[in-house]
């Protein structure tokens, strides 16, 4: 398979406001359980692109 990035963003309030982190694995649920088992169960959502994730329209800041 191949490796895709997806990045995760937390919502307001969860500790990390306005930021974003990328997870690369083969697959969606992969990198999900990746990043709880990073970052644990407090983050908001997970996207396929930057785009969709408003990196840039929001001015997320990475974190990782």
């Amino acid at each position: 398979m191949k490796i895709r990035k997806y990045y995760f963003t937390w919502g307001f309030g969860q500790g990390h406001d306005n930021c974003y982190t990328i997870i690369e694995a083969e697959s969606f649920m992969a990198a999900r359980v990746d990043m709880i088992r990073i970052w644990g169960k407090k983050w908001g959502f997970q996207y396929s692109s930057a785009e969709t994730a408003g990196v840039e329209r929001f001015n997320l800041k990475l974190i990782k």
